[in-house]
């Protein structure tokens, strides 16, 4: 996985689901289950809609999605 935004995405989408399957967590977010196991595993498809969609349906930030760290990186280079 190239794209460090996906690639952090991904792995703090797996924490945010913790023990929900893939359906009843598309459900809960209203993606296709499809797309959930990809945004997970692969980062694929992650745009910031659906990372923002997430967020609302989870009641959390972009951030924490992203993962702070990885936002706090982003920012601190754009000088």
């Amino acid at each position: 996985m190239s794209n460090p935004i996906a690639k952090s995405f991904s792995e703090q989408l797996k924490a945010f689901r913790g023990d929900m399957s893939y359906a009843q967590f598309a459900a809960k977010v209203g993606i296709s289950k499809s797309l959930a196991h990809k945004l997970e595993t692969s980062g694929e498809g992650v745009t910031l809609d659906t990372i923002y969609k997430i967020a609302c349906a989870l009641g959390c930030s972009v951030e924490d999605m992203l993962g702070s760290e990885s936002v706090k990186k982003k920012r601190s280079r754009r000088g």
